[in-house]
């Protein structure tokens, strides 16, 4: 059913005088065709849990925005008539209980989400409703008592400390809708092979996933050498001979003439790619900018590095659809293979979902199997906390049974598989 009225989360893009730009969401509502008939202020309730008042810049509320607006629709758009509520404090806890319900089991079953995204839409709403009734105080229906429960722990120096409990109840399923994450080296350089050959447009997003750890959206920042905006990629040479590859990713940059948002970048660094992957570095890197990027008329003015067809910068969600495309392209063709991992994996295919995250696991699973120290993972990997690299250490046993071990050779060779162990350029027949 077509909504006259609702609620919608408009971003907008701020550029600073250092031409670094940056991103602030608010909740709108809009008319039935698209465009915004009122801004509110509901943006204020909508924050992040912190033990400060300060805040990084670039902050911009991420899916918070998303998890209340589809709250509100729920409460005041799609159930109006059931609720009949006349503002915002007019909502009730069985209203919320009501939305809780239907958005961890909602009727489409193909729709059925996952448990970390339940835990976040939970903690998103309890924390907007905590501001709401602070700020409002008598005037709401709902009192700081209703939304949470109370309780205390005592710190190592014997503090009593309060923490807080979401009194809404969250339902999760059983339904496996897992992103499959895990991958072998035979599949990635098949995938790596196919995407040089047929899908050459992406090759360098997933090129700096694979090689320098970086997030697919943040792979969709990255600027070229001859950006006039700065350097996005410096090489370091010393004679004939690589000594260092640094990403530039330190701030969040306009990247179009529309000024259209790529992606978010969660880590700003300076990244860079690990030294036993230079040389495949260096080869995706040279085939993607003479077959395809020297081919591209893009904007002088932003330089990106990843760019569509059309010469604007590659948007995180065109480069998930373009890997979703390959993908699946690919599955036949690997059910078709000799090789018995290929095979398996696209079985696996079938079944699991996989997204252009799978090759930042891929990079953090070979480094692990290098050796790497936790701080230095944690570096590579541009996390906040070192919490994320330990999974990949303390399970390292566990990957070294799991995979080959990770030598020289295979990536000194790597991209021979493009034009060996692949299919080779202009059989169409096998891959339609």
């Amino acid at each position: 059913m077509k909504r006259n009225r609702y609620f919608s989360v408009y971003r907008h893009g701020i550029l600073l005088p250092d031409d670094s730009i940056i991103y602030r969401q608010f909740i709108v509502i809009k008319n039935q065709y698209g465009d915004i008939t009122q801004f509110t202020n509901l943006h204020k309730y909508i924050h992040s849990k912190r033990k400060n008042a300060a805040k990084s810049i670039t902050d911009d509320g991420n899916k918070r925005f998303i998890y209340i607006a589809n709250m509100l629709n729920y409460i005041f758009v799609d159930n109006r008539q059931k609720y009949n509520f006349e503002c915002i404090a007019d909502i009730t806890f069985d209203a919320v209980q009501d939305f809780f319900n239907y958005y961890s089991v909602p009727d489409d079953q193909q729709k059925l989400r996952s448990r970390i995204t339940l835990d976040k839409c939970l903690e998103a709403v309890t924390d907007f409703l905590l501001s709401l009734v602070k700020d409002r105080l008598s005037g709401c229906r709902l009192k700081l008592e209703d939304i949470v429960e109370e309780h205390y722990y005592l710190t190592r120096h014997g503090r009593r400390m309060p923490y807080y409990i979401s009194n809404f109840n969250i339902h999760y399923t059983n339904k496996d809708n897992r992103i499959l994450r895990d991958m072998p080296n035979s599949v990635f350089n098949f995938i790596l092979g196919y995407c040089a050959s047929y899908h050459i447009n992406i090759l360098m997003a997933i090129t700096l996933s694979a090689f320098a750890g970086l997030r697919p959206s943040e792979a969709c920042n990255v600027r070229q050498e001859i950006s006039p905006l700065g350097r996005g990629i410096k090489i370091t040479r010393q004679g004939n001979l690589i000594i260092d590859i640094e990403i530039d990713i330190t701030r969040e940059m306009p990247l179009r003439s529309d000024l259209r948002p790529v992606g978010k970048i969660k880590k700003e660094r300076k990244a860079k790619v690990f030294p036993k992957f230079f040389n495949a570095f260096m080869q995706c890197y040279k085939l993607y900018c003479e077959d395809y990027l020297s081919k591209v008329k893009f904007e002088d003015a932003y330089c990106p590095l990843n760019v569509n067809t059309r010469g604007r910068a590659m948007t995180y969600q065109s480069y998930y659809t373009a890997f979703r495309k390959m993908i699946e392209e690919l599955v036949p063709i690997m059910l078709k293979q000799n090789n018995v991992e290929l095979q398996e994996y696209g079985q696996l295919l079938l079944e699991h979902n996989i997204s252009p995250h799978i090759f930042r696991h891929w990079f953090s699973v070979r480094l692990a199997l290098y050796g790497v120290e936790p701080a230095q993972l944690q570096t590579y990997r541009g996390d906040k906390s070192i919490e994320s690299s330990l999974l990949y250490l303390s399970n390292k046993s566990e990957l070294s049974k799991k995979y080959k071990s990770v030598n020289d050779i295979f990536f000194n060779s790597m991209m021979d598989f493009v034009t060996e162990n692949t299919l080779q350029k202009g059989d169409g027949n096998d891959r339609n």
